[in-house]
């Protein structure tokens, strides 16, 4: 698992360091959640002072990918993070009924001058907050 991470770590930080330009072929569409909402865009996003992302929900339909190399590494990975994520399940609800799956699995980076923006200050570029996700890796 660490090889797959540093791996899809490595293709992203690549295509995070590529022209504005460049980046912008790969954003998609936008995805709904569980709940028919609107949600954000498949693929990169650049949310001003904040954070540039890379996001690929579970149904991929219409997922822009910046080579075929990150999409087999970004799969090789995520599909051990489903496993995992299934097995936490699993044993918090036992026999639960598995319905539709409207997972979402994202890289985040935030840059030297994102800091601030995300409820930081000065000297750190992400404040305190809470995910409810499932599985968070960081």
């Amino acid at each position: 698992l660490e090889n797959d991470v540093a791996t899809i770590e490595t293709e992203l930080e690549n295509f995070f360091a590529k022209s504005t330009e460049r980046k912008e072929k790969c954003m998609g569409t936008v995805y709904a959640n569980e709940r028919g909402l609107p949600m954000f865009r498949r693929g990169y996003e650049r949310q001003q002072h904040v954070r540039e992302c890379f996001r690929v929900p579970v149904q991929e339909e219409g997922q822009p990918w910046p080579s075929p190399r990150t999409k087999v590494c970004w799969r090789r990975v995520i599909t051990r993070f489903q496993a995992l994520s299934d097995a936490l399940l699993e044993a918090v609800v036992p026999g639960h009924e598995r319905g539709e799956d409207f997972s979402l699995a994202y890289c985040f980076r935030y840059g030297e001058n994102d800091g601030g923006a995300n409820g930081g200050t000065d000297n750190t570029l992400v404040g305190e907050h809470a995910d409810v996700s499932l599985v968070v890796v960081e």
